[in-house]
């Protein structure tokens, strides 16, 4: 069956049926797709490449759009009853850190409306335990030419970056969102987990040390002064890197090194610092 989670599928590519080494030209034939079926989505069994057992490993399906013009995931997504997915969206672009890869993530509410564009694939995940089916959806209903559509408000952000110095191409970033009564802990609605870069690429992270848990995206209440744990990986130790602040959020952004007991004032500009393999 095509409908099963956790089922690959490997598509033909040439008379050798192997995947292009080179730029390549590809054609298809056939009627678009304006129209698809319900399609079941489970909490499927840990990712353990990627997370624990629980929380942000498990749950994961793969989708993609399958219609030629452009889909507008979350008026989609918000026909969903009962609402079976956390709200953010990954999406891996292979082209970042020079063909090294990573992923971007997105959630509806902190980075606002989304188009997926014609056949590309991105993960969701699926909290709800039994698992559930999405709407039948038709391009008429949710298909988009232009990303035309944006909120007209958004909490204010803390935009945490880092960029390897010398190599623009090498960055991640953090995004913590300003949203009152929100915690540090995980939330399906407002945070999106943290999947681990291609490879020689930096990964930059809120983690709630409670669970051991990493997000991407963290809304989190910002009013009060308080710490927030960030963790930064990267498998080259020796390089250097610069980490600094931006966004709309007003707020002092302390930077404190636990290892060597320092305290940096980000709005005062980048910190820079060796990673040592630690």
């Amino acid at each position: 069956s095509y409908n099963e989670p956790d089922r690959g599928f490997y598509g033909k590519v040439g008379a050798a049926g192997n995947f292009l080494s080179t730029a390549g030209l590809l054609t298809v034939s056939g009627t678009p797709n304006t129209s698809t079926s319900a399609r079941s989505v489970g909490l499927t069994a840990a990712v353990t490449s990627n997370g624990s057992a629980n929380g942000s490993g498990t749950g994961w399906n793969l989708l993609g759009n399958p219609y030629p013009c452009g889909l507008d995931w979350y008026s989609y997504q918000a026909n969903t009853s009962p609402a079976i997915l956390n709200n953010a969206v990954y999406i891996w672009i292979p082209a970042a850190g020079g063909g090294a890869g990573a992923y971007s993530s997105y959630s509806g509410y902190v980075t606002g409306a989304l188009t997926i564009p014609p056949m590309q694939g991105f993960w969701v995940q699926v909290f709800y335990p039994s698992g559930g089916t999405l709407p039948a959806s038709t391009m008429a209903a949710h298909g988009t030419l232009e990303s035309a559509t944006f909120y007209k408000q958004l909490p204010p952000r803390l935009e945490l970056r880092i960029e390897a110095i010398g190599d623009s191409a090498r960055r991640d970033q953090l995004v913590l969102a300003h949203l009152q009564g929100a915690a540090l802990a995980f939330e399906g609605a407002t945070d999106a987990w943290k999947l681990s870069n291609g490879p020689g690429m930096p990964n930059l992270m809120a983690r709630d040390d409670a669970s051991g848990q990493e997000t991407s995206i963290n809304a989190l209440d910002l009013a009060a002064p308080g710490v927030i744990p960030v963790n930064f990986r990267c498998g080259t130790p020796s390089e250097k890197w610069a980490v600094s602040v931006d966004g709309d959020w007003a707020g002092d952004a302390i930077l404190e090194d636990r290892l060597l007991g320092s305290f940096t004032d980000l709005r005062a500009g980048a910190h820079h610092f060796i990673h040592s393999g630690w």
